[in-house]
């Protein structure tokens, strides 16, 4: 069997299964959050060797308008995103590229009918590297990246023909379906979604060693001091008093105090009656019981029909003297 050698793929397997990402994602930039996470794992899914490289001026613009997002939100997100495990942090953080191991493991089993494999994080580097030391004159790179010596682009004529044919088939290939191919993808992920769950769990393992290689001053672990201090939208206080006692929780207890919060702000949505940031961390506020304007208070009883009824029996036993 004659496999066609291809570095893209039609679709991709999605979990409904909403992990703590999704969720920060979705708290601190609203639906624009998931819809940006889902539209950049499509253009992965279509483009070659499924990584996107950034570090071009017009690359940025142009998925920030597939995304209809700014270009600063859509770096926040990636960088957020990167952060939270989702993509690799060092590829974007170094070279503005977006490559995203989870990814990789989900589509790498319909590569398997095919003559190439799904290229790996290594391969990615060997791509990346080439390109940046091929580098002419004229300042173009294989790879299709126009920069100049100092890092801005510099596009000629033929050059800005080359990208806008690049990007006409990234548009035709996001929407259109290969026929030929629908049966093998089919059945390439039936297996795929069989082996998933075990090939994210030593997907997860095997972050969990990288990550403890890092210098722990280079990872920051969601959520940050920021993120609760954004998080409460009451700035009270003296900031760096308050950061040292959120260092001192455990993971867990910043963990909690992020779900609770969002609850907490609904039920007192005036922060003037809010607790402090710091009052709120030294009395462990998170463990508190939310009450809501729904529930009803307890009156005190009036005790003014119970005096007559007494008065009134007094009454009526002395006349019966």
């Amino acid at each position: 069997m004659n496999a066609k050698e291809k570095n893209t793929v039609d679709y991709f397997p999605f979990f409904c299964k909403e992990g703590k990402a999704m969720y920060y994602i979705e708290n601190k930039y609203g639906n624009d959050g998931f819809a940006v996470w889902i539209k950049l794992l499509r253009e992965l899914a279509v483009t070659n060797h499924h990584f996107l490289d950034l570090s071009d001026e017009t690359g940025l613009m142009y998925i920030s308008s597939r995304c209809r997002v700014s270009e600063e939100m859509l770096s926040n997100i990636i960088t957020d995103l990167s952060k939270l495990g989702e993509f690799d942090k060092t590829l974007w953080n170094e070279h503005q590229v977006i490559w995203s191991e989870k990814f990789y493991n989900s589509i790498k089993d319909v590569y398997r009918k095919r003559s190439n494999e799904c290229t790996d994080l290594d391969g990615v580097w060997e791509i990346i590297t080439e390109s940046r030391r091929n580098i002419d004159g004229s300042g173009r790179s294989e790879g299709g990246t126009f920069r100049s010596e100092g890092g801005k682009s510099q596009q000629t004529k033929q050059n800005k023909t080359k990208l806008d044919k690049t990007k006409q088939m990234e548009a035709e290939n996001f929407d259109k379906f290969s026929e030929s191919e629908s049966e093998d993808f089919e059945d390439d992920l039936v297996s795929s979604h069989r082996t998933l769950e075990a090939e994210n769990l030593n997907t997860d393992f095997a972050q969990t060693k990288q990550l403890n290689k890092v210098e722990s001053a280079q990872v920051q672990t969601w959520p940050t001091f920021e993120d609760f201090w954004e998080a409460y939208k009451k700035k009270r206080g003296d900031q760096e008093k308050i950061r040292k006692k959120w260092e001192k929780l455990k993971q867990s207890e910043k963990e909690a105090i992020m779900e609770y919060i969002p609850r907490y702000i609904e039920s007192q949505p005036d922060k003037q009656f809010r607790k402090d940031p710091s009052t709120f961390l030294n009395n462990k506020s998170w463990n508190d019981e939310i009450i809501t304007r729904s529930q009803s208070t307890h009156q005190p009883a009036s005790t003014a029909g119970t005096v007559s009824r007494i008065y009134q029996k007094l009454t009526a036993g002395g006349g019966a003297r």
